[in-house]
């Protein structure tokens, strides 16, 4: 299950597709960030978010680097 970059706490949903095919990123019950804000960045973005030692980026590779479609429906 994915989860918040920020708080860490578990999230249903990354985002949710609207009716015109947008995606629309979720926010998190918990801490009201939106909960992985990363998942909309190129490689390179997250790349030197790494480098720069941004613990969300790190965070997003570590639980929410490989959710897909299905995943994220569950």
């Amino acid at each position: 299950m994915p989860k918040c970059i920020h708080c860490l706490e578990e999230v249903e949903k990354l985002w949710i597709k609207n009716k015109y095919e947008l995606y629309i990123l979720q926010k998190c019950d918990k801490c009201g960030e939106i909960a992985d804000k990363y998942i909309e960045y190129t490689f390179f973005l997250v790349l030197m978010n790494l480098i720069l030692v941004d613990i969300p980026a790190y965070r997003h590779c570590l639980y929410n680097r490989w959710v897909n479609d299905d995943q994220n429906e569950a």
